[in-house]
Formats: C-alpha cells, structure tokens, sequence
C-alpha cells in the first residue's frame, strides 16, 4: 500500500514539474514580444507570468518564473526585446523582470475551496483570480519603478509616469485574461485528476481506506 502511495507521488511531483517546465517556457516565448513605448517595452511576459500563477498557484507559479529568470540572466535572450544576462536584471528595467517573482506569489493565491461546477462558481473563482492578478501587477509595478528611480536617478512619481501609467489599460486586459482563462484552464485539470495539490491527497486516502476494508474483510 505504501509502495502504491509512493508510485502516486512520484507521478503527480513528475506532471508538476512538467506544468513548471511548460508554463517556464512559455513565458519564455512570450517575454521577448515586445513593442518600444517610452523608455519602458511592453512585454507579453506579464501575460504568461499571471497565466502561470493563475493555473499553478503561488508556488509553482513562482518555480515557473523563477526559471524563467535564471535563463534570462544565464545569457539566454528571453527578456524583452529578446535582451539577456544578468547585466538586465540590474539594469533600470530589471524591477520589472525579477518583480514578476512576488508578483507570481501574489497573483497565485486564490480561495480553492471555491466549487467551480456551477456557473455562479466560475464567475465568483474568475473574479477573485482577476482581483489577485492586478494587485500581483501592482507588486510588479512597484519592485520595478523603485529600482528605476534608483538607477535613472529619477523621482518616483516621475517613474511612475513614464514606466507604469501608460501601460495600465493593456495590463489590466492581460489580468482580465489571465484571471478567466487560467481558472478554466484549471478547472479542466482539475476535473482530468491532474490538479497538484489537496484533491489528489484527498484521493490517495480514499483508496489507501478502501484498500483497508479490502484487506480487513
């Protein structure tokens, strides 16, 4: 039985770290898509940041991000504008690549007990994953506009200007979209038996009892 027990656990730590690797790589992908506006590009990274919170959860949304920053700081071109190394990070923009790690944490957390099997249910699920989205954006926001004062040698709200207010209608999209489609995304695995974390555990002592009456009788 505890054989069984193991074998479970190893199997689902395996699909969690293919989800990690897999939502690693599309921010990856999305990241480096980037269009000039202002001193500051826009970036798709943020996207796949939030889509990675919203279906993984905080920690291993943040296992995806934090991959995805040690590649870019290793020399891979995966920050935006297809920019890498660790030279990035500390640079006046890196707030906003190593923010998206807090901000991952942030926009990971959400109420599971919510049922999503009602059409109420997605609804209420959708709203509190957009709500954590924008305030995991809002931490963004501020771990990069505090190292851009500091290395441009700018006022805050002068940054604030220039770095984060032109940007707030196409990120408020991406948490829209991010909050929906991530809790339908996961949703659908948590239906398929694939959600890492409380329901599989809730399982593995299911059968490990009806093993037990099994072997009683």
């Amino acid at each position: 039985m505890s054989e069984k027990k193991s074998i479970k656990q190893k199997r689902f730590s395996l699909f969690d770290m293919t989800l990690c690797a897999l939502f690693a790589a599309v921010i990856c992908v999305l990241s480096p898509i980037s269009i000039q506006i202002g001193p500051i590009p826009v970036s798709l990274g943020l996207l796949g940041v939030l889509l990675a919170a919203s279906v993984l959860g905080p920690v291993r949304g943040m296992t995806s991000v934090l991959v995805f920053v040690m590649a870019g700081a290793c020399g891979l071109p995966v920050f935006s504008g297809g920019r890498g190394g660790f030279s990035v990070l500390i640079g006046p923009t890196g707030g906003y690549i190593w923010g998206y790690l807090p901000a991952a944490v942030i926009a990971g957390i959400r109420s599971d007990r919510i049922k999503t099997d009602s059409r109420n249910g997605k609804i209420i699920a959708s709203l509190l994953s957009v709500v954590t989205c924008i305030t995991g954006t809002v931490i963004c926001y501020f771990c990069g506009t505090v190292q851009y004062c500091f290395v441009a040698d700018i006022g805050f709200i002068a940054a604030l200007a220039a770095c984060v207010i032109p940007f707030i209608p196409l990120d408020i999209l991406k948490c829209i979209f991010a909050g929906i489609f991530g809790t339908e995304l996961r949703r659908i695995l948590h239906r398929a038996g694939f959600n890492p974390g409380k329901r599989y555990k809730d399982s593995s002592v299911r059968d490990e009892h009806a093993e037990a009456k099994v072997f009683r009788k």
